[in-house]
């Protein structure tokens, strides 16, 4: 048959075939609604191509699979016959027949009857442009005008679409020939004539052959989609009567591989009648489907994301944590080192400053054994003045009776003089000072020019030496402070396996505005102790704060460290040997023993029944009860306290068996005179203040300016007197002179409550002025110079042995528990203390203030200045 006869044919069915249509309503919305959804289809996958919408990204059943819908529908792009070429017109614009093919599914369904024959024209039209196409497949033109020019038929709006899509293939075409790709036909100028006036085409192909060249390279990929969408496709795509039509059709398509069968499935009623009613909302829906399914991926994958995120962010900073911790523990290690370095350093430096003080004193002292007058270099020629020091050596009793010569001494003329200028002395008084003082300056020089050791001398001790002497490790180093009588000195305790050290710090504020002339009488500021020399360790308070110990040692001295807090004393403790308190006071030698506190100490001791037994005197339990109390030679602040015992000065015989002779032990001594206790007693009941309780006494029986008053004629004290008083002496009428006359202050001066001290009952020296110092003239011209006994004693050491006469007499016995109430016991605090008029300012009593929670540097000197 030849092509015309084919062709003649061919239109003899396609006009029948018409004919059939406009009877049948389903047919005409078969060619209404039929192209236009698959042009919806087809169009929106194009459209969509590579965004995430698309239906080749959602529908992307075989993972990593070439067989995706995009792989699919991009077959023989570039081809002439292909599909891709065919559809990829104006894409991404929003006039294109794309997007208003979205909705052509409803439309269809809204198109009204009186249109079937405009309809019926129209579908005659697109078989056509089919035909046609098939026809020729170079002819892409004649498909894209045909349909638009269909769909312009019955949409008005679709004259843009055209517009557009004539542009952009302009456009396309332009771009071509710039890169010099083929050239596609332009639209605008190649739009073809209505189908009846196309020419016949040239070839002499049948329909079959024509089917098979347009649809072969489809043709598989329909089947593909049909197989691999089955499961969806049988429940949109139903026949009249509800069945499956994809069922049978997969049988039909697997059987067969022909294009013409597969057209003519299509083409079928039934399939054009299920793809009218149900494909588009199905297919609209799986779209609607998959771009909820990609959201929903999106949101998926951003969460992991940020949950990927957050890891990397935790463990990154983990890492720099690490790495912080990393720096902070090289920082700390190498501060400890830096820490160990410079200990070793103090302490070899200590031991050289050290070993130079103790090389001094064993000179001073072997030129003391060989120049005195008994001395192998002795001479019988006398000596003008000798100078001598209370020594800290105590006895048994505790009682500091040697001295010692003092290459320090002198008769300070200075202070003589500053006291002769600032109290108004005669001018013959002021002149006689200024001598003694510019003849003091000389002799000083002439004292200078031999000096031990020179600071090059100390650097060339022998370093092996040093390094045996410190080979044990440091158990314990920490910041303390040496309590010496009259002097604080800042420094650095260390603790070794066997040894104790203690380095005054130099380089300390508070230690270079210390006199040098104070620190001249401290013993160790660079001391040394074996383990073997400790004998007992007692807690002590340091400016009412439990952060002291004492340490007594086997060469009958005793030295005084405070610590920062109670914790580093209790460190100290536990690093130091296990000696206790002693055996004196029969308490166990355990280290839960020296951080007893007094009340333990007095509760478990036996000294009280001792006493009581009288197999122990007064003084030695008063010493006892002073010792447990936490009174200490090396504290001023809290000398050892014993009463006044004797009320009568002035007779010339003292009978000891006369109750009138002695004190009333069962008053403090404020209230000995009844004028002077209403005196307190009323302040005590009128007074009102909000912040501070109310007292008896503003002062207190034992301060240090009391205690040094008392010793001034003794050196160290007389030094220490004058560094509290500016430099010079006090005036005469303040300066103690006489027993008598400061028994009556303490009987009528509102002031003046103060309690003798140990000395009073052992030391006769302390009344002499042996360094006959110029200690001035009181208003009645009487010149202060040895103190003025009573009558009844001839001398100091007369008087010593009657006040211990007097002290350990039965009548004084029998009521010194009473005093030892009023300053150990419970008469203290409380309403007893009320009622005994025995109440002081409410500093001086401990817990009040809490040094150590201080941590404003200045409160915390504030503090120390008013309880110091």
């Amino acid at each position: 048959m030849s092509s015309q006869e084919e062709w003649n044919a061919f239109e003899e069915v396609k006009k029948g075939s018409a004919d059939e249509k406009r009877d049948s309503e389903e047919q005409k919305e078969k060619e209404t609604v039929g192209d236009r959804v698959m042009i919806v289809l087809v169009i929106d996958v194009r459209v969509n191509e590579g965004s995430d919408d698309s239906i080749g990204d959602r529908l992307r059943v075989k993972e990593g699979s070439d067989d995706s819908i995009g792989d699919r529908l991009r077959v023989n792009e570039g081809s002439d016959d292909s599909i891709g070429d065919r559809l990829r017109v104006n894409e991404g614009s929003d006039d294109s027949i794309g997007d208003r093919a979205d909705g052509s599914g409803n439309e269809a369904n809204g198109e009204s009857e009186s249109d079937e024959s405009e309809k019926e024209a129209e579908a005659n039209q697109n078989d056509d442009s089919v035909v046609d196409d098939e026809a020729d497949s170079g002819d892409e033109q004649v498909e894209i005008s045909s349909r638009t020019r269909t769909k312009s038929d019955t949409d008005p709006t679709a004259h843009a679409g055209i517009a557009s899509i004539e542009v952009k293939v302009n456009a396309i075409d332009e771009a071509n020939k710039d890169d010099g790709k083929p050239q596609r036909p332009d639209l605008t100028l190649n739009i073809p004539a209505p189908v009846e006036n196309l020419p016949m085409p040239s070839n002499s192909l049948s329909l079959t052959e024509r089917l098979e060249r347009a649809l072969g390279s489809v043709a598989p990929l329909m089947r593909e989609i049909f197989g691999d969408f089955a499961p969806f496709l049988s429940k949109t795509l139903l026949g009249s009567h509800g069945q499956e039509l994809v069922l049978g059709g997969l049988v039909t398509l697997k059987q067969s591989s022909s294009v013409v069968e597969l057209v003519m499935l299509l083409c079928s009623q039934e399939w054009q009648n299920s793809l009218q009613k149900h494909a588009g909302l199905a297919f609209i829906e799986l779209v609607n489907e998959g771009r909820l399914l990609s959201h929903a991926t999106r949101d998926h994958i951003v969460r992991v994301a940020n949950e990927a995120e957050f890891i990397l962010n935790r463990m990154r900073a983990e890492d720099v944590q690490k790495h912080a911790e990393f720096e902070s523990h090289c920082a700390q290690t190498m501060h400890n080192r830096k820490e160990e370095e410079k200990l070793c350093d103090h302490l070899i430096t200590s031991a050289r400053r050290r070993d130079a003080v103790v090389a001094t004193k064993l000179k001073e002292k072997i030129l003391n054994i060989l120049t005195n007058k008994h001395g192998a270099w002795g001479t019988d020629a006398p000596v003008v003045h000798e100078f001598c020091k209370l020594d800290s050596w105590e006895d048994d009793s505790r009682r500091r009776r040697r001295f010692v010569k003092n290459s320090y001494g002198s008769a300070h003329p200075q202070a003589t003089l500053k006291a002769a200028i600032e109290h108004g002395a005669t001018e013959d008084a002021v002149m006689a000072a200024k001598e003694a003082f510019h003849t003091h300056l000389q002799a000083t020089k002439q004292a200078q020019l031999t000096q031990d050791f020179t600071d090059e001398e100390l650097l060339q001790v022998d370093e092996k030496e040093l390094d045996m002497e410190f080979a044990g490790p440091v158990a314990l180093s920490t910041q303390c402070k040496l309590i010496a009588p009259g002097v604080v000195i800042h420094g650095t305790m260390s603790i070794t396996k066997f040894e104790l050290y203690f380095e005054m710090d130099d380089d300390d504020p508070h230690n270079k505005t210390l006199d040098s002339k104070v620190l001249q009488y401290v013993d160790y500021i660079h001391g040394k102790w074996h383990f073997n020399e400790v004998r007992a360790i007692f807690t002590r308070r340091y400016l009412l704060q439990n952060v002291s110990i004492e340490i007594f040692m086997s060469n009958r001295t005793a030295v005084m460290f405070a610590f920062p807090d109670h914790t580093t004393v209790k460190k100290v403790i536990n690093a130091l040997p296990r000696v206790g308190v002693g055996v004196k006071y029969g308490l166990p030698q355990a280290r839960r023993s020296s951080l007893a506190a007094p009340k333990q100490l007095y509760k478990l001791s036996s000294m009280t029944l001792k006493w009581q037994r009288r197999e122990l005197s007064n003084y030695d339990y008063l010493m006892y009860l002073n010792t447990i109390a936490g009174r200490t030679y090396n504290d001023l602040n809290q000398y050892p306290i014993f009463p006044w015992v004797i009320s009568n000065y002035e007779s010339n015989e003292l009978d000891l068996s006369l109750p009138s002779n002695f004190r009333d032990m069962s008053k403090p001594i404020g209230a000995l005179n009844p004028t002077r206790k209403q005196f307190f007693e009323e302040r005590y009941n009128t007074w009102e203040h909000e912040q501070i309780p109310p007292f008896h006494y503003g002062t207190h029986y034992s301060t240090s300016a009391f205690t040094l008053n008392w010793l001034l004629r003794l050196e160290p004290f007389t030094t220490l007197f004058l560094n509290l008083q500016g430099g010079k002496f006090d005036h005469a009428n303040r300066t103690f002179h006489s027993p008598l006359q400061s028994w009556k202050n303490c009987q009528r001066d509102t002031s003046d409550v103060k309690e003798l001290i140990p000395e009073f009952f052992y030391l006769p020296e302390m009344f002499y002025n042996s360094n006959n110092y110029n200690l001035g003239k009181t208003d009645e011209g009487l010149q202060v110079d040895d103190v003025l006994l009573p009558p009844w004693a001839k001398s100091p050491a007369e008087f010593v042995r009657i006040n211990r006469l007097a002290l350990e007499s039965e009548i004084v016995s029998c009521q010194l528990h009473q005093w030892i109430d009023l300053i150990f016991g419970y008469k203290q605090r409380g309403p007893e203390a009320v009622r005994a008029t025995n109440v002081f300012y409410y500093l001086t009593y401990e817990g009040n203030v809490n040094l150590e929670k201080m941590r404003d540097p200045v409160m915390r000197e504030v503090g120390d200045d008013v309880l110091y």
